[in-house]
């Protein structure tokens, strides 16, 4: 019934060709933007357990990501998530994304944040042969996906140095405001100072008049008194 399964399925997709049935090392595989499938009995055939076998797929495009879509896992009915599963992770020993197995199974699409992921196919039970699982690969393209911001030391150098231009140009500017500001009020008070300058020259100027024709009338006044105080007296030659 699963080689059934398999050989119909093969017919309506495109079942992902290797160049090794070998699992001594990553079986790698390519992903590109058309979906394709790995039946794992291909490489598993002819193994008993326990085993480990895994498979390496790479995005053709850097700027892609992989998507995955297991289609079913076909276990022993005595395994169990420990002995016999099927992990997918973004390196070859790195945190996991996804765990398929007896007890644990899902067929939505799962939409990675990297460009190449593993799957590993492990087994402890002594009685399965031929465990397989049969599951859809292709990439996508990147998207923006929100998360924490982790700044570095790099991050935090760029904002100090950003900070620190952004002080001196606020300086800057309110220097040169400072100054537009101080020359306004020095010339306001040059204007002042010459105001004050030309009214004071004008009072003193009147008041000089003033003491000048006080002055004239006083000493004609004087010359006039002098003169007649000479007429009255009389001459003592006028009486001889």
């Amino acid at each position: 019934m699963t080689s059934l399964y398999i050989v119909m399925f093969a017919m309506y997709t495109t079942i992902a060709r290797v160049g090794s049935s070998s699992c001594t090392s990553p079986i790698h595989l390519q992903a590109d933007s058309n979906p394709q499938t790995l039946v794992s009995l291909d490489t598993t055939r002819n193994m008993t357990g326990p085993f480990r076998c895994s498979w390496l797929i790479k995005a053709s495009n850097t700027s892609h990501l992989i998507e995955i879509q297991m289609l079913n896992v076909y276990l022993s009915p005595i395994s169990s998530c420990q002995m016999d599963n099927v992990i997918l992770t973004k390196g070859i020993d790195d945190e996991t994304i996804r765990v398929w197995c007896k007890d644990y199974m899902s067929s939505g699409i799962i939409t990675t944040s990297s460009n190449t992921v593993y799957i590993h196919l492990t087994t402890t039970s002594d009685d399965v042969t031929g465990l397989i699982f049969i599951l859809n690969f292709w990439s996508t393209m990147s998207q923006t996906v929100s998360g924490p911001v982790r700044l570095g030391p790099a991050n935090y150098l760029l904002i100090s140095l950003s900070i620190l231009v952004g002080a001196v140009l606020l300086v800057g500017v309110i220097y040169l405001f400072y100054r537009e500001y101080t020359t306004i009020m020095q010339r306001k008070e040059q204007t002042f100072k010459k105001k004050l300058r030309v009214r004071r020259q004008g009072i003193s100027g009147a008041s000089g008049l003033v003491n000048t024709q006080f002055q004239m009338e006083d000493t004609s006044s004087e010359k006039e008194t002098t003169l007649s105080y000479l007429t009255v007296s009389p001459s003592p030659d006028c009486s001889v």
